[in-house]
């Protein structure tokens, strides 16, 4: 229990608190973009990573929340789920997968990209155009009538969790 309450402080609570502080000036503003990223393990716990599986859970049901109560003041809020990305932190529990499994990294990699449809992980560039589309004009449904998006000069902010993403 401690474990969860340590990574929530260290982890969940700052976006959060980041989020809370600039809202009001969104609301003011009757714009703003908001993007948590976060990863499939909201649709799919992934094994050995019952920690980070319950945080992004929470932090997905938060944005979804969220998204519903500043929805009427040009505020959208979205998460970004993506699958298996060719990352420093994928390679750390690929090595660990490897090396319970007594076979190469290589295997590894081999095992998991055999269940992904196009036959390869994500490269983190790829993530990042999601991102900035999401957070762009063209990333927007129309949120009032004669009101087609464009970004109108004001900032989105892109939030990950432990990889520590962020666009401001």
């Amino acid at each position: 229990m401690q474990d969860i309450r340590a990574a929530a402080e260290q982890l969940w609570y700052p976006m959060v608190a980041l989020v809370s502080a600039l809202l009001p000036g969104m609301q003011s503003r009757q714009f703003g973009r908001i993007l948590f990223i976060t990863s499939l393990a909201v649709k799919e716990p992934i094994e050995n990573l019952a920690l980070s599986n319950a945080l992004r859970a929470g932090l997905t049901g938060y944005a979804k929340t969220l998204a519903r109560e500043v929805a009427p003041f040009g505020i959208t809020v979205n998460t970004l789920g993506p699958g298996y990305t060719r990352t420093e932190r994928v390679e750390e529990v690929f090595a660990f997968r490897a090396q319970q499994q007594g076979i190469s990294l290589e295997a590894a990699y081999a095992q998991q990209t055999a269940q992904i449809p196009a036959g390869r992980m994500a490269h983190p560039q790829e993530i990042a155009d999601v991102a900035v589309f999401l957070l762009s004009g063209p990333g927007q449904l129309p949120d009032r009538p004669g009101h087609h998006g464009g970004r109108r000069g004001r900032p989105g902010i892109a939030l990950g969790g432990w990889e520590g993403c962020a666009f401001l």
